[in-house]
Formats: C-alpha cells, structure tokens, sequence
C-alpha cells in the first residue's frame, strides 16, 4: 500500500525532554490528522487506541494522507499516576510559551509542530 511509519521524538525546546513521535505516511496526499494521548498523566486510555490503530495501518494501511502522533505527552505524570504535571494542568497552557515553565515549553511545541504540518 505504500505506508510508510516512522517513529521519532520531538525535542522540547530549551529542556532536556522530547515527546515521542510516530508518522505514518500514505503514498498519496490527503488529510493530516494528529492524535495525542496523556495530557493529563492520569488519563491513559487513549495511548493504546492509538495503538490499535497503528497496528490496523500496519496490516491494511493508509490510503491517504499523513497521522501523526504523540502517544505519550505528560511522561512525568503518567509516572506519578497525577493529572499534572509538575504542578500545571498542561491543557490549560496552549499554545504555551518558548521561554515559560517546562509546562508551557511542552505545549509551545507541540502547537508548533502542529502548525508546520499545515493542518487543514
């Protein structure tokens, strides 16, 4: 089918962290879709939808278009079994701030990596 999947990580800006990354890339253009899981470290269910759906790409593939996703944004408080991390709700800190907390640094890039695949 010509999908392609690519598993990487997103360096957070000015930090030590980086965000894991898996894009799947069909031979023809289309949508882009984003999924993310684990905003909240406590909330863990959609890390493995995400992937069940990979391993359904993997066996029927991707017809069109490009997903891109974060399996696993709060790392600290999935560890810790807490919605926060270090103390802030990460989803009330879009789009986040380069020279913020580690918080705002996390959600700034993630809003800019959503941003350059021009979603539509």
């Amino acid at each position: 089918m010509g999908t392609k999947i690519i598993t990487s990580s997103i360096k957070v800006q000015n930090t030590h962290l980086s965000l894991p990354l898996i894009k799947i890339n069909s031979n023809k253009g289309g949508p882009i879709i984003w999924l993310t899981a684990c905003l909240h470290g406590d909330e863990v269910g959609v890390i493995s939808v995400i992937h069940e759906i990979i391993n359904k790409i993997k066996k029927e593939g991707l017809m069109r278009g490009k997903i891109y996703a974060i399996p696993l944004i709060n790392k600290k408080g999935f560890e810790n079994k807490s919605r926060l991390f270090e103390k802030e709700d990460l989803n009330r800190l879009f789009p986040g701030e380069v020279n913020g907390s580690i918080g705002e640094k996390i959600t700034y890039t993630i809003n800019k990596e959503v941003i350059k695949t021009n979603v539509n």
